[in-house]
């Protein structure tokens, strides 16, 4: 996959379940008070939503792929052989602003 280390490494947490998404951290034995968003506090925090669900994340995949259904871009997240090479690098660079989009508010809510 071309792209940032950075971009490779989030996918790669992805695609072993190693993203830190609440419900994986709480089945694990971390202390949480819930498996909620930490972003939205919707509801339970999966894969998925951290991913692609939660309202400011799902804005993002919108605005990039505004014809496609969050499952669909679930479905090329967790199968990334059927992508082409350019939509790979694209996913990439989306994961990394996801990424971080997530991590601002984490962090910003710390503060």
């Amino acid at each position: 996959l071309p792209g940032s280390s950075n971009a490779i490494t989030i996918w790669w947490r992805l695609l072993h379940e190693k993203i830190p998404s609440r419900q994986r951290l709480k089945s694990l034995g971390f202390p949480l008070p819930n498996d909620y968003c930490v972003v939205c506090h919707e509801v339970p925090e999966s894969d998925a939503h951290f991913m692609t669900n939660c309202p400011p994340k799902k804005a993002i995949w919108t605005r990039v792929l505004p014809s496609a259904r969050p499952e669909e871009i679930w479905s090329n997240l967790t199968h990334p052989s059927v992508l082409e090479s350019d939509m790979k690098i694209l996913y990439a660079q989306v994961l990394s602003e996801v990424w971080s989009v997530h991590w601002g508010n984490i962090f910003a809510k710390s503060k």
